[in-house]
């Protein structure tokens, strides 16, 4: 499936929001249950959401297939936010394109020395994601069952039709050079065409 990365509106969310079933999911999300069901402007003024941090993805025919932030924290970080891929398609890979979409997109802005994230430990599927691009458990900001992750400062590498094992990726953060700066072909070049066949996602 080709897919594109585009800034999120206001009705994009209301989409997304509907593939939230009840308020254990809405908490999984990030947000309080007690705000379920979900309206749409309520929740886009509550997380901050904006067309600079705020994305999804889409699918050829411009159906919202996923959604997630990418917050600039400090000068050095980037914090990936509510990511969240449509029911249907998950298990296929679209959490993986969304998140390195998102991490292409922050590099690209914010030249980061490194990503963060929070996840619940119960979550199998997104910690084993996580992993694979290179995050690790941040123990110092761990609280309970919430995880938080941190990672190098760039996009792993696409090579061919295999994505690296975290060990190719992972490294030490917080200084400098490699491997939090992005090196020169870590990210996909850009191209004319809007839907490439090399890369999952369009710039």
């Amino acid at each position: 499936m080709h897919c594109r990365l585009r800034s999120a509106t206001l009705p994009d969310l209301g989409v997304v929001l509907r593939w939230i079933g009840s308020p254990e999911q809405l908490q999984s999300w990030g947000l309080s249950g007690t705000l379920f069901p979900p309206e749409a402007a309520r929740i886009w003024s509550l997380i901050g959401a904006d067309a600079g941090t705020a994305f999804v993805l889409a699918d050829r025919t411009g159906q919202v297939v996923g959604f997630g932030q990418a917050v600039p924290r400090t000068g050095e970080e980037v914090h990936l936010v509510r990511i969240i891929v449509a029911p249907a398609l998950r298990g296929r890979g679209m959490g993986r394109l969304l998140c390195l979409a998102l991490m292409e997109r922050a590099v690209r802005r914010w030249h980061p020395l490194v990503f963060t994230l929070k996840v619940f430990e119960d979550n199998g599927p997104a910690v084993s994601l996580y992993r694979s691009l290179g995050f690790r458990e941040y123990p110092a900001e761990t609280s309970g069952t919430l995880l938080a992750m941190s990672a190098p400062g760039r996009v792993p590498a696409w090579r061919g039709n295999r994505w690296p094992r975290a060990q190719e990726v992972s490294g030490p953060i917080g200084s400098r050079g490699s491997p939090g700066r992005p090196k020169p072909g870590s990210c996909p070049p850009p191209v004319r065409q809007r839907w490439m066949s090399a890369c999952p996602w369009s710039l």
